[in-house]
């Protein structure tokens, strides 16, 4: 996520948090002085019920509306191949737990959209709150490093325009019989965990509240954190899987994405408008 987005896409269909995205975005475009650019892909009529809040925008804005015989994502392609867009931002929709054979519209947005995708469940403001940044740093794969380093580096950057504390999630591995020494007690490997996060953020010149290291499923661990602590954005990282595996079952990011109560921003990796369909 650059340190000065230079262009928002608001994606708005009429459902579920869709008025907490447009006012989300606008708070977010008036702080960093960014246009929004604003696609209607629900049913007709559009805007309907949102006078009032698109009113209220103090800030440039373009109104489009999705061609009925185009495709969400053909459109978003093609958005994408004109101008590629800083950051996308949608009302997250509630009902991601209900059983479905192919992935919802939230989950295909993490997937396929290479920007970064800030889902929006609540109205309360952020500033003043905690901002909490979920990383792997024991990790020592090249692009998770690099996801961590994305991560840390928006949530600062949300923490500092929001006067908000910044805070980092880990989930670490379970003490394994037969790994090496320091795997095998769960104290040492926290205390890794603990010494590759200092190092990092050391590193990024930031300085985190605490650091919350606690023993995974990371999906479990990293949930039960930012619901704790009232978290008002969760920032977490995401490598999509596509394909057919990716049409039927979800990833990591997305089921942390369906067990938090909380605004939900997702880096992903890559710059390419991918297409899975």
């Amino acid at each position: 996520m650059p340190l000065a987005p230079n262009r928002i896409l608001v994606l708005l269909d009429g459902g579920s948090h869709c008025l907490e995205a447009l006012n989300r975005a606008g708070l977010i475009a008036e702080v960093t002085d960014v246009p929004l650019d604003l696609l209607w892909f629900g049913k007709r009529p559009a805007w309907e019920g949102m006078d009032d809040a698109l009113a209220q925008l103090h800030v440039d804005r373009t109104v489009h509306l999705l061609d009925p015989t185009t495709s969400l994502f053909d459109s978003l392609r093609s958005e994408w191949a004109r101008e590629p867009y800083s950051l996308v931002v949608k009302g997250c929709d509630p009902r991601h737990s209900k059983p479905a054979l192919t992935a919802p519209l939230d989950w295909r947005l993490l997937r396929e959209v290479p920007a970064p995708v800030l889902l929006v469940k609540r109205l309360e403001s952020w500033v003043g709150k905690r901002i909490l940044a979920a990383i792997n740093p024991l990790h020592d794969a090249e692009v998770q490093g690099a996801l961590d380093e994305s991560v840390l580096r928006a949530a600062h950057l949300v923490s500092s325009l929001a006067k908000a504390q910044l805070h980092t999630v880990i989930a670490t591995e379970p003490p394994m019989l037969g790994a090496a020494a320091e795997d095998q007690v769960a104290s040492l490997i926290d205390a890794r965990a603990s010494a590759a996060a200092q190092a990092l953020c050391q590193r990024l010149a930031l300085s985190p509240q605490q650091h919350h290291i606690g023993e995974g499923p990371a999906e479990f661990w990293i949930s039960q954190v930012s619901n704790n602590l009232s978290a008002a954005l969760l920032v977490i990282s995401t490598s999509a899987r596509g394909g057919v595996s990716g049409a039927l079952y979800g990833n990591m990011a997305e089921d942390i994405l369906d067990s938090t109560s909380t605004d939900v921003l997702v880096m992903r990796a890559g710059g390419v408008m991918v297409d899975h369909s």
